[in-house]
């Protein structure tokens, strides 16, 4: 739950911008648009809570190193965004 409220706090905050909230960003809501699946059924109330939710499995995905597995493909798009946004493929993330 952490992650996820601490990614609004973020999502809120700095824009690619500086004035729009990262979930609201065209690169987001392209990447949303595109994919055929989102994270969990919380994901699909909102573009924030997309976006939120995301984070916390890039981050889940990241530490398990499974990234590029052939499950979350359907997601593929918003994942690189949040890749993009927040490249955790440097460090060292223990579970």
């Amino acid at each position: 739950m952490f992650i996820h409220e601490s990614s609004h706090a973020w999502d809120g905050h700095i824009g690619p911008d500086n004035q729009t909230a990262r979930s609201s960003s065209a690169e987001w809501l392209s990447a949303l648009n595109a994919d055929s699946c989102v994270a969990d059924d919380y994901s699909a109330s909102s573009q924030h809570e997309a976006f939120a939710q995301t984070v916390v499995y890039y981050i889940y995905l990241q530490a398990t190193n499974a990234l590029h597995n052939s499950a979350s493909e359907c997601m593929r798009n918003q994942l690189d965004v949040i890749e993009r946004y927040l490249p955790l493929s440097d460090l060292k993330l223990k579970t």
